[in-house]
């Protein structure tokens, strides 16, 4: 008999991660379940179900929950099966053109650290970066460490693009960045083996917003514009995230919106990035800061004057509302979005600006396809990329086997 091919090992190694997220999902979502009911559910053999519930209770990820009678039932009670997340945790990080915040949380969904710094490095300053990277992530996992709980995944989300699973981030205008393989960089910086996961703050931002929809949403087909130091958008189609052929799909923020508009740095006229990035809107409204670290406080001043009627601003807020319409219509009409969700600081701004996004769609409401579209004001603001580079590290939003069950990556000269 011919023995089984040398890939083998690895390929059951990845089926076995792959039911152990799976089982943890199902319990994360619908409670608590016998070890029967989760066989029924998910289509396996009893027998895994028991060693994965042992394993997953094994790594502080679900408990017994008790017994429940089955009424009618001439069988054994049901032992009970909950998921519990209080002693696994996710480190994320999110690294912008002059910030980096960390956020320490565990699966259960309590915050154990969170933390914003500017990284004071010029522009293409690489090294400077990932130092400061390197310094606030390690202080997540220490603050996890300290609270009894122990990290399991880190997820990175990154103003720039980056190529799906190869932990490089291919471009980064905002920080002068090619082909910087952050991912490696991070893993010899912390000394860890723990999986890296990189990915786009918009697309992050997505998966966070779309975490954060009611649970009676319908909504599975959403494009979420984002607002940072520049502007994205995340593409969310059937409840999976689309990243595009080379991880560049919802890169809104070069939809034209002024032909004779100013220059991008793209090389076109009038982006949707350069005419209304938030560090613009700074600038219009005469709030931009001397340090860009502090364009939060930028963003939080503009909406105190949007509260107290300042003209000036409410202008620039219509206008702001005109643009991102246009865009909005655009971006239903090729993708043909369910929601159009204003994210980042654009989300603080949706008392002003979402009018006009309303009023660009009601125009399409003519025609069948989009006669149910709406838009609305993300729910997670400026922290979404921590927390949906959270939710990527603990394999959620994606449908991915949970990178906190993969094994370390092999060390240089392994």
């Amino acid at each position: 008999m011919s023995s089984p091919p040398a890939s083998a090992p690895q390929d059951v190694a990845a089926i076995r991660r792959h039911n152990l997220a799976l089982v943890a999902r199902l319990l994360r979502e619908q409670g608590e379940l016998s070890r029967t009911e989760i066989a029924a559910r998910t289509g396996l053999a009893a027998g895994a179900v028991t060693s994965l519930a042992a394993a997953l209770i094994d790594a502080g990820m679900a408990r017994e929950a008790g017994i429940r009678h089955v009424a009618g039932s001439a069988g054994r009670p049901r032992r009970m099966l909950a998921f519990d997340g209080s002693s696994v945790a996710v480190v994320a990080a999110h690294v912008d053109a002059s910030t980096v915040g960390s956020l320490a949380v565990d699966l259960a969904g309590r915050e154990l650290h969170r933390a914003t710094v500017g990284h004071n490095a010029a522009h293409g300053d690489v090294d400077t970066v990932i130092a400061c990277v390197a310094r606030e992530v390690g202080d997540a996992l220490a603050a996890a460490g300290s609270a009894g709980v122990r990290p399991a995944a880190i997820g990175i989300a990154v103003a720039g693009v980056v190529v799906t699973g190869s932990g490089e981030v291919a471009f980064a205008p905002n920080l002068g960045w090619r082909h910087v393989p952050l991912a490696e960089a991070l893993r010899e910086a912390l000394g860890t083996g723990l999986p890296i996961l990189l990915d786009n703050d918009a697309n992050l931002t997505a998966i966070a917003e779309l975490r954060a929809l009611p649970a009676d949403s319908a909504a599975r087909h959403l494009v979420v514009v984002s607002g940072y130091v520049g502007v994205g958008s995340g593409v969310v189609v059937d409840g999976r995230l689309f990243r595009g052929s080379a991880g560049g799909a919802g890169e809104a923020g070069h939809l034209v919106v002024a032909p004779r508009g100013p220059k991008c740095w793209c090389g076109r006229r009038g982006c949707l990035e350069a005419m209304a990035a938030p560090p613009e809107l700074a600038r219009l409204a005469r709030l931009a800061p001397e340090d860009p670290a502090d364009l939060g406080a930028a963003m939080a001043e503009l909406v105190v004057r949007a509260e107290r009627g300042h003209k000036g601003v409410l202008r620039i807020l219509d206008d702001l509302g005109g643009r991102l319409g246009e865009v909005a219509v655009t971006l239903v009409t090729v993708l043909g979005s369910q929601a159009v969700v204003l994210g980042g600081y654009y989300a603080a701004l949706a008392p002003w600006v979402l009018p006009r996004v309303e009023a660009a769609l009601e125009e399409l409401r003519g025609i069948d396809a989009y006669r149910d579209v709406e838009a609305r004001a993300g729910t997670r603001g400026a922290a979404a990329p921590g927390g949906g580079g959270a939710a990527r590290g603990a394999g959620r939003g994606q449908g991915a086997p949970a990178p906190i069950f993969a094994p370390p990556p092999p060390r240089k000269g392994e």
